[in-house]
């Protein structure tokens, strides 16, 4: 049975039922392909976007081409859930320069969302991105400072992790 056809079982919540879906389906070669057709689908990117980090989070790895895919992806993904999955994974994956500068342009609207996870981890992208390529440096401490200021608690919690600060008391 195709992926798409299974996740139109997914009552849209459940994290277990993505969890046994993957452990059933992760090892069958077209996997894969089939959460990256899936991932530009708005009614799909949710799921497809938690596969993709559950994978990596498991210690897989993804090829150039879906690492590609996923970035220039990232700009269509249409709810905070998919954003935050696709934030999630970018500490996972080694950017070439190019795919860097157009996952820089995602985390920027990213900063602006509503949602304080898809903000908190967007700053964290920064620092992930800062690190692998120092052309972006000054952007991310520059960030990353007046996030330390501006925002809520929880973001500024998220950054203190990702930097490895201590907490101002």
């Amino acid at each position: 049975m195709a992926l798409e056809d299974q996740l139109i079982q997914w009552d849209g919540k459940s994290a277990d039922f993505l969890s046994d879906l993957y452990a059933r389906t992760f090892e069958l070669k077209p996997f894969l392909e089939e959460v990256f057709d899936l991932i530009p689908e708005p009614g799909f990117q949710t799921a497809a976007t938690w596969l993709l980090k559950h994978h990596l989070d498991q210690g897989h790895s993804v090829s150039d081409g879906q690492r590609s895919s996923l970035i220039r992806e990232m700009k269509s993904l249409c709810d905070w859930e998919s954003k935050l999955h696709a934030l999630q994974c970018l500490p996972k994956l080694k950017l070439t320069r190019r795919q860097a500068d157009q996952a820089i342009r995602f985390l920027r609207t990213c900063l602006d969302d509503d949602n304080k996870f898809v903000r908190a981890w967007a700053f964290g992208g920064f620092h992930a991105l800062a690190a692998q390529h120092t052309c972006f440096q000054i952007e991310s401490e520059e960030r990353l400072a007046w996030a330390a200021e501006n925002e809520a608690p929880s973001v500024k919690a998220r950054i203190r992790q990702v930097t490895g600060q201590k907490r101002k008391t």
